[in-house]
């Protein structure tokens, strides 16, 4: 899903806890980046599947300027999960911080993966960029759910 807020997001997901008893969240950071590496693997790569680019993200080198369905049409990471590196970055739950220092950006969430327009550079799984808690998304920014296992 496409042009949604962070509350969208928040609101989607207590909707679907209301309609499942799933506990579903945002991801936090540490939660995107372990599955954009593939979980438990100890592979490293550059993008989340592969080090090459082309076979695992739509980016503005490949995407022909427009968003791509999440359909297997390029590879998966060693998790099974398709684009995780472009096509659509990614909302994650927590705090932007661009240094130890900067205090005012805490009221920014964290975006992974970039997206269709993004540069090669924009795309890897440690890039990350400010979203803002009040702003509208668009059609380059969107998220996915984790499900948290009770304690």
């Amino acid at each position: 899903k496409t042009n949604v807020s962070y509350g969208d997001c928040l609101y989607f997901a207590d909707k679907l806890y209301a309609l499942t008893n799933i506990p579903f969240e945002l991801p936090t950071e540490s939660d995107w980046e372990y599955a954009a590496k593939g979980g438990n693997n100890t592979a490293t790569t550059l993008y989340s599947g592969s080090n090459n680019i082309d076979s695992v993200a739509w980016y503005n080198g490949n995407s022909k300027g427009k968003k791509h369905k999440c359909n297997g049409e390029l590879f998966a990471n060693q998790c099974g999960i398709f684009d995780m590196s472009g096509n659509v970055s990614e909302i994650c739950n927590s705090p932007y911080y661009k240094d130890a220092h900067d205090e005012k950006l805490l009221t920014y969430k964290v975006l992974h993966g970039g997206n269709y327009t993004s540069p090669p550079e924009d795309v890897t799984i440690e890039a990350r960029v400010p979203f803002s808690e009040n702003e509208k998304g668009n059609e380059k920014i969107g998220f996915r759910l984790v499900i948290r296992q009770e304690k």
